[in-house]
């Protein structure tokens, strides 16, 4: 079973990196919805990290984007460990919690199939 915390930051994590990867494609919620099978609520409460797919549901959504679920894993992954890192200076600093933007993700630790994934889409972590 995972930690609770574990929970919140994996979950804030995947939404900041869906709503990044959407806003790169140049997709609304409601675009992203109609391609993805999803609602635009749903959207919106996976972005705001109130929510996580099923695994078929993400399966989908990296068929979707291009990549592979393990990309998604990798980059999610990634995105938690800095978000947690990253959180707890800007909680001390500014009592605000970062958005995607501010946290810098070295993609030096992520596998090369997850940083070409990136690239084809034109973002960079």
């Amino acid at each position: 079973m995972r930690h609770a915390k574990h929970d919140v930051l994996t979950d804030r994590a995947f939404g900041l990196l869906l709503g990044g990867l959407r806003r790169r494609l140049g997709w609304t919620q409601e675009q992203l919805g109609v391609r993805w099978g999803k609602s635009t609520p749903t959207i919106k409460r996976i972005e705001a990290g109130r929510s996580q797919p099923d695994l078929g549901a993400l399966h989908q959504l990296a068929k979707l984007l291009g990549g592979t679920t393990s990309d998604l894993v990798a980059l999610t992954e990634a995105l938690a460990a800095d978000l947690a890192s990253e959180a707890e200076k800007s909680r001390v600093a500014h009592g605000a919690f970062p958005g995607l933007d501010e946290i810098p993700i070295d993609p030096g630790r992520l596998p090369d199939a997850v940083n070409g994934w990136l690239a084809r889409l034109e973002w960079s972590p």
